[in-house]
């Protein structure tokens, strides 16, 4: 799946690279290196656009200590230590970076780890990616969310699959263990009332819906697919350093893997390593109200669909409605199953005040396309840094 292309370059989405360096001058709250008591202060280093060979890793939280604990638990038992570990936190109160300064720590990972607190404009998951970033070093950047947990080895065979793959990748994702599934009956509904053409693991539909990797079941190959998971996935730094993560997408970020991914597609392959392994323990802390996840996800895949699906039309446009309005239908008769069906009704609440406001034509300025990306300024990368696709 390509990004639209349109007849010349348009103004990036969010602050540019150039005036980020400012920004983060401004809104960075607190700096530190180390952990336990060998952490100090330290001032924010400085922007480098030079990359060396490695790999790095960054991880975006939010009010999540203990679960941030954990994964840095589980990096520092990794066969291939990374190179850098970059955490970057949204979180309004100090509690994570005391936990990063005061509680022992089992694991080392020395002068490796920089907590960096940021506040203002620079919170929300894709923002914080941006500035993750901006102060990378290596060639090779793997973004994990707060509440993954990696098994030993998944490090060293992600970056494996980067270096050994022909054609290279420009991203390769982990899998995730324990969220491995068969279609569910609802997704089978979904495929017989023709919202999604397909139940293939990693398949973005012209509907608007991507397919869960999860229904890809265990398997150690590499597979390649037209999205990735954002919560573990190792991408070429130079690529993420040119197409950026997308700013509009507020707060919690619904989407933005699969908006970023389609753009990524345009300029090489996206695979998932079968053995490269991780768990995703899900934490509740930080995520947004039930209702306002249903509206943004909805209101972010309608954004998606009209900036990256190719050669988009009318027909593509009421496939989408159509899509979102029969599932919206599925989910609220789900409300009259067993289980907890306030959050059930919560979400079709969302779904409906999506619905109404984009048949109201007024949806929020986020959802507004600002600037547009052509598949040349995309893939407008140093000679030795061009993938090709090789499809």
């Amino acid at each position: 799946m390509k990004p639209r292309a349109s007849s010349a370059p348009q103004p990036r989405a969010g602050a540019s690279r150039d005036a980020l360096p400012e920004l983060v001058e401004r809104h960075v709250a607190s700096c530190v290196r180390g952990h336990g008591t060998l952490a100090r202060s330290v001032k924010l280093p400085p922007l480098d656009p030079t990359l060396r060979p490695g790999v790095s890793v960054a991880i975006c939280t939010h009010r999540r200590a203990a679960s941030l604990r954990r994964l840095l638990d589980s990096i520092a038992s990794q066969t291939r230590l990374p190179d850098a570990v970059l955490v970057i936190d949204a979180s309004p109160d100090t509690d994570t970076e005391m936990a990063i300064r005061r509680e022992p720590a089992p694991w080392d990972l020395g002068d490796r780890l920089l907590y960096v607190r940021v506040g203002g404009p620079l919170r929300g998951l894709t923002k914080q990616r941006n500035v993750a970033i901006s102060l990378m070093e290596t060639d090779l950047v793997a973004f994990f969310d707060d509440d993954i947990v990696l098994e030993w080895d998944c490090l060293r065979e992600l970056e494996e699959v980067h270096r050994t793959s022909m054609p290279p990748p420009v991203g390769v994702a982990a899998r995730i263990v324990n969220e491995q599934t068969r279609p569910s009956s609802r997704w089978r509904l979904r495929r017989l009332l023709g919202i999604v053409p397909t139940l293939r693991p990693g398949r973005y539909c012209r509907s608007g819906m991507s397919i869960p990797w999860a229904f890809a079941g265990p398997t150690e190959a590499v597979v390649e697919g037209e999205w990735l998971p954002g919560g573990a996935t190792m991408w070429r730094t130079q690529l993420a350093r040119t197409i950026r993560f997308y700013e509009g997408f507020r707060g919690y970020g619904n989407g933005e893997d699969v908006e970023f991914s389609l753009r990524a597609g345009a300029c090489g392959r996206l695979l998932v390593a079968g053995r490269a392994q991780v768990k995703h323990l899900q934490d509740d802390a930080g995520r947004p109200d039930t209702r306002a996840m249903a509206y943004d996800s909805a209101r972010n895949a309608y954004y998606i669909h009209g900036t990256c699906l190719v050669d988009r039309s009318w027909l593509d446009v009421a496939y989408f409605i159509y899509a979102f309005a029969v599932d919206t239908m599925v989910l609220a008769l789900a409300t009259l199953l067993p289980g907890d069906r306030s959050a059930r009704w919560r979400f079709v609440q969302g779904r409906l005040g999506f619905l109404l406001d984009l048949a109201c034509n007024r949806l929020t300025p986020n959802s507004a396309r600002v600037g547009r990306w052509t598949t040349n300024e995309i893939c407008a990368l140093p000679a030795d840094d061009r993938i090709g696709r090789g499809r």
